[in-house]
C-alpha cells in the first residue's frame, strides 16, 4: 500500500467472495460499474468486513477522485492497482498425498501458473511449462 516493500495483503473472510474479480477496497470505482453496466449497488461490499479493512489500511488515499470517465479535470494517477482476481488454490485430497488444484487461476496470467513461472514471464527462460492443471483438478 506504498508504506513498505511488501506487496501481499491477506484478509480472513468467513465466506468466499461472490465473484472471482474484486477490488481490495471493497467496491469498484463508479466508473467501472458504468463501463460494465453493472446492476449491483455501488455500496455492496466485495468481501466480508471490507469497510473495516478499508479503514484499517487507510485506503481512502487509493481512491480515485473522478466519478465518471468524462470528469477528466478531477482525475489523478492511481498509483496502485487494487483489483484482484481469484488465484489458483491447491489442497491435499488426503494425509500425505501431494497437493492438487481445487481452483484454477482466474487472473490475467491464465491457468498456467506454477512456482517459478515469473522468471519465464520476465524472459529468464525460453519456454513456459504447460502444467495442464485442469486435468489434475479435483472439483469440490
Amino acid at each position: 500500500m506504498g508504506k513498505t516493500d511488501k506487496s501481499i495483503v491477506a484478509i480472513k473472510c468467513s465466506r468466499k467472495p461472490k465473484h472471482d474479480c474484486i477490488d481490495i477496497t471493497g467496491r469498484f470505482a463508479p466508473s467501472v460499474y458504468e463501463k460494465l453496466n453493472a446492476t449491483e449497488p455501488l455500496s455492496m461490499e466485495h468481501y466480508d468486513n471490507a469497510k473495516s479493512v478499508y479503514d484499517e489500511l487507510k485506503m481512502e488515499t487509493l481512491d480515485m477522485y473522478q466519478e465518471k470517465d468524462t470528469d477528466e479535470f478531477l482525475s489523478r494517477v492511481k498509483r496502485y492497482n487494487t483489483v484482484c482476481f481469484r488465484g489458483m488454490e491447491m489442497a491435499r485430497p488426503g494425509d500425505g498425498e501431494p497437493f492438487v488444484p481445487v481452483q484454477l487461476n482466474t487472473g490475467h496470467w491464465g491457468t498456467n501458473v506454477y512456482p517459478g513461472v515469473r522468471k519465464v514471464r520476465e524472459g529468464e527462460n525460453a519456454f513456459m511449462q504447460n502444467q495442464d492443471w485442469a486435468k489434475k483438478m479435483i472439483l469440490k
